[in-house]
């Protein structure tokens, strides 16, 4: 028998496509991210809040491969003080997103872990994260 004559074989990349599809795990998140600093004549602070969602290709109990995408709200206050003039302050929300195209997780339930991407968290993130 032709394989190519076999309807199964005709519709199995979709069939596995489905299947594959099946076994990706979800997992949400939340990230809060707190800045502050200061120079001569500035003192700024930055507040962000970005709900986060993983896509899970492999997810073993000591080995993770994922993507990620985070979207939230960034609010600021930044205060300029310049000694020959007066000083001034502005507050203002922004949209804060990071798209995590690959991230590697190794370890059980404190892990280390990388990630690539673009956004608001830059474009590589190195840390430790903990399951509860």
């Amino acid at each position: 028998m032709d394989p190519k004559n076999c309807s199964f074989m005709r519709k199995a990349p979709g069939y596995l496509l489905f299947i594959f599809i099946l076994f990706l795990a979800i997992e949400t998140s939340a990230h809060y991210i707190y800045r502050k600093g200061t120079t001569e004549t500035d003192s700024w602070i930055v507040c962000t809040v970005m709900p986060k969602a993983d896509i899970y290709y492999v997810n073993r109990e000591l080995f993770s491969l994922y993507s990620g995408l985070a979207a939230g709200v960034s609010h600021s206050f930044c205060h300029t003080n310049y000694s020959n003039r007066f000083d001034q302050s502005f507050n203002y929300f922004s949209v804060a997103y990071q798209l995590n195209a690959l991230g590697i997780r190794v370890g059980k339930d404190i892990a280390g872990y990388v990630e690539f991407g673009f956004g608001y968290q830059g474009m590589v993130n190195l840390g430790i994260s903990a399951r509860l």
